[in-house]
């Protein structure tokens, strides 16, 4: 559920976009705010999967400093926090394909002015796995989670568990899926807090955008319907869901 299809360029409503071409159809701040489940949206990606995927190797190669590998889990290149396309600057020479897509999507999510927390490019490689888990959320740094597939080859899944109500354990995987280049996931505070995530890669490649993002709009809007942040992690989390199939 939760997923429209936003394939054809046009321009999307909302705070003034100069001209630039959007992504049409993808949720508002109040969807995402209080969407219980993650929404999916099937974009048009401007550029080929291969492309991005090139990107990603030579952004490792020059900016080898940004890299962060850990056992058994995706690499994770870093692009930092972004309230302005000129903050990530420094990449712009080495994967302007991968940002100006992030330019895009940004001023796609109409009726909000969309800053970054932290920007990451996840490089999912045979056998990878980022476990069970909440992303850290709250109203000030980080109100929604925007993840964007660039290149998918092989397989693997991303999937959402739902948290007891009490918050002391998981319980059923409640969606499960592949999803290829241009697939969208957006994910809010509501759904942070009744719904567990994790992504694994069984073999292949996956390359994939991920973006902490806040607004003053969505910060607003949770306030206004008196909606706060639940990390429960800390009651259900072990060892075992780093590595559990």
């Amino acid at each position: 559920s939760g997923s429209t299809s936003a394939s054809t360029p046009g321009s999307a409503s909302g705070l003034p976009q100069q001209g630039l071409r959007c992504w049409p159809g993808l949720p508002s701040p109040e969807r995402i705010a209080t969407a219980e489940e993650a929404l999916r949206v099937l974009v048009d990606l401007p550029y080929s999967p291969e492309e991005y995927c090139q990107e990603a190797d030579a952004l490792r190669l020059a900016c080898p400093e940004a890299v962060w590998q850990r056992a058994g889990k995706p690499d994770k290149i870093s692009l930092g926090p972004r309230a302005k396309p000129e903050d990530w600057s420094k990449y712009r020479a080495v994967c302007p394909k991968i940002l100006t897509t992030a330019d895009l999507l940004l001023r796609s999510l109409s009726d909000q002015h969309v800053e970054v927390s932290f920007g990451d490019v996840l490089d999912y490689r045979d056998g990878q796995l980022l476990g069970w888990h909440q992303d850290s959320m709250d109203l000030n740094r980080h109100t929604f989670t925007v993840v964007l597939t660039l290149f998918d080859d092989g397989e693997g899944r991303f999937e959402w568990r739902e948290i007891a109500a009490d918050g002391l354990s998981l319980g059923s995987v409640v969606a499960s899926g592949q999803h290829g280049p241009g697939s969208l996931a957006i994910h809010g505070l509501t759904c942070n807090n009744s719904l567990a995530h994790r992504a694994f890669w069984d073999h292949g490649r996956r390359v994939a955008l991920v973006l902490f993002c806040r607004s003053d709009e969505l910060a607003a809007l949770l306030v206004e319907q008196g909606i706060r942040s639940s990390i429960t992690m800390r009651h259900w989390w072990s060892k075992d869901l780093e590595t559990e199939r």
